[in-house]
């Protein structure tokens, strides 16, 4: 999981907070992003595997709902990287930007 996070927050462009506030933000983000993940790897997932990730969704582990996806879904990393952009994107464009305060706290 520690990858994980590290590749996340390379991706959402956090690479230079510290590793708590990067797991602060990634805490509150997540299920935002996980959500676009699922609702569009879900259509493309095979037939012959549904009952399979409807057991795995049933057990709630969001790292077993993402390994199952990366390795059923073939264009599963381009959808992560598509949703953390979207999220980017979406996020900058309705933030005000930061105040000079604000970016001295964030470079400590």
């Amino acid at each position: 999981m520690r990858k994980e996070t590290s590749n996340t927050s390379d991706l959402l462009g956090l690479s230079s907070l510290s590793k708590k506030d990067q797991e602060e933000i990634l805490e509150i983000h997540a299920d935002t992003i996980f959500q676009g993940i699922l609702l569009r790897t879900m259509p493309r997932i095979p037939e012959e595997s549904l009952h399979q990730f409807q057991n795995i969704l049933d057990g709630k582990d969001q790292t077993a709902i993402m390994n199952f996806l990366r390795k059923e879904v073939k264009e599963f990393d381009a959808i992560v990287e598509d949703e953390i952009a979207i999220f980017k994107n979406l996020t900058a464009s309705s933030l005000p930007p930061l105040t000079p305060e604000e970016k001295k706290t964030i470079r400590g």
